[in-house]
């Protein structure tokens, strides 16, 4: 399982870019450790907006990554799916955009 060390860390020897991946390798980490067959929709809905201000920060200077995001999300609204499906589909978008970075 991935796991973003959350202690302290000095800036300058970060760049914005791997403050970023760490960021969303986070909220990924905690979308995958969610996952099971109790998931219920109230629950994913908290990961979703949790997930979706992380990547409002980090995507500032990339915003076709959040507006690509939201649209996922209001397809998923669309469609009947379980909420381990969006999960997972959101968790594979956002690896996605964590390659990019």
């Amino acid at each position: 399982m991935l796991r973003f060390n959350s202690g302290r860390f000095n800036r300058s020897s970060y760049s914005s870019r791997q403050i970023a991946f760490d960021a969303i390798m986070k909220v990924v980490d905690r979308g995958i450790s969610m996952m099971s067959s109790d998931l219920t929709e109230d629950m994913f809905q908290v990961w979703f907006y949790y997930s979706k201000d992380i990547l409002e920060m980090v995507a500032t200077e990339q915003p076709y990554m959040l507006m690509n995001y939201l649209d996922l999300n209001i397809a998923l609204l669309k469609d009947n799916i379980a909420p381990n499906d969006k999960l997972k589909l959101c968790t594979e978008y956002l690896l996605e955009i964590a390659k990019k970075i």
